[in-house]
């Protein structure tokens, strides 16, 4: 069990408004009224996800490809295809991993933007002048739009939590974007759930204490710079 799992696929630099699990909403997801018969809605479903597969393909192809480097275009198309198979059923019920699907993607191209923006981050440290303003201006949006995709994720996920029948890997992909965006409290909950939903072994527990005892770590540092700030504004 590594932090960015297999699952992924994604061979990268380490890489709101949610509950927490205890707090789980249910009812969410897409308002939207489809006039499609429940046939067509299967058969528009199993149509999206054969095309999602065919973009994950691709993205997942790209990565060896060190000439072109990672097909953006593939791992964007992934994520569209998940969005729209989610958006056939309003009711999450109905498609609960349909749901979990999406916000996987979501989590994947946050991981993407995350990786390029901490890249140009460190190419910018080398850089002077103009260059150097361009990289720190490219780095910052691309963090933005990490953020957006994290928390965009964990919203996918909650609404996936919220049907009852989640995937246990959900978990530990939620507790991902969490701990990324450095909210470590739910992240922390998060990992409970991944805890109580597998059957780990003695190997994967003690990795997953460490991840506690680095999570709590950071949550308590996290909360003394926060008081420290506060004190100095006054």
């Amino acid at each position: 069990m590594s932090f960015f799992p297999s699952r992924s696929s994604l061979c990268l630099l380490a890489c709101g408004l949610f509950a927490c699990p205890a707090l789980f909403i249910s009812g969410c997801g897409s308002t939207g009224k489809s006039n499609l018969t429940s046939v067509e809605i299967a058969q528009k479903a199993k149509t999206l996800h054969e095309e999602a597969v065919a973009c994950y393909q691709r993205f997942y192809a790209s990565q060896t490809d060190a000439d072109k480097g990672i097909d953006i275009e593939a791992l964007t198309c992934y994520v569209d295809r998940r969005k729209s198979r989610a958006a056939l059923f309003p009711n999450a019920i109905d498609c609960p991993s349909c749901y979990f699907h999406y916000g996987e993607a979501l989590r994947m191209l946050g991981v993407y933007y995350r990786t390029l923006g901490l890249k140009q981050a460190e190419q910018a440290k080398a850089a002077a002048g103009e260059k150097k303003t361009t990289l720190e201006s490219h780095s910052a949006a691309n963090r933005a739009k990490s953020d957006l995709n994290f928390n965009m994720c964990l919203q996918q996920f909650n609404i996936h939590f919220s049907t009852g029948q989640a995937n246990p890997n959900a978990y530990w992909s939620a507790f991902e974007a969490a701990y990324l965006l450095k909210q470590y409290s739910f992240a922390l909950e998060f990992l409970k759930g991944y805890e109580l939903n597998n059957a780990l072994n003695s190997s994967e527990k003690t990795k997953l204490e460490k991840w506690r005892q680095r999570t709590t770590l950071a949550q308590k540092i996290k909360l003394r710079d926060e008081v420290r700030k506060e004190l100095e504004n006054k």
